[in-house]
């Protein structure tokens, strides 16, 4: 089962993994802070998915665009993080959206397959989680 999720890559790859988690958490934050302030601010006009009410709806996308992206960008359960975020993004595109025409939605469909990806690829070199990964003082 180790072998499944074994990669080894060069330094420049590891390096392009690196910066796609960073770009990943600057643009989920860019979507996820607008909610915070909704969420704080008891003004919770937001969707209810699958019989799930707004307010807890607004909760697990928090959860997904906050709190597991910064485990991506730290590289800490950086597969485990990828989840939520596919799972998030695949209700905002086909449950949320879905409606929408395909080309409004052409871009959106950009970041589950690049969570795929990542979440195949693994962080790379630079992540917390890496076994034999040391932090130097």
């Amino acid at each position: 089962m180790t072998d499944l999720f074994e990669t080894r890559h060069s330094k420049l790859t590891d390096m392009a993994l690196l910066a796609a988690c960073v770009v990943i958490w600057v643009m989920m934050l860019s979507h996820g802070l607008p909610k915070v302030t909704m969420l704080l601010n008891d003004a919770v006009y937001f969707f209810s998915v699958m019989g799930i009410s707004p307010t807890v709806s607004l909760a697990l996308t928090l959860f997904a665009q906050i709190v597991c992206c910064l485990f991506v960008v730290t590289g800490d359960l950086t597969r485990l993080a990828f989840i939520p975020l596919i799972v998030n993004t695949m209700v905002a595109i086909v449950i949320v959206h879905g409606r929408e025409p395909n080309q409004n939605r052409e871009l959106a469909w950009q970041f589950p397959l690049l969570y795929i990806k990542l979440f195949l690829t693994g962080p790379g070199r630079y992540a917390i989680d890496r076994p034999g990964t040391k932090i130097k003082k």
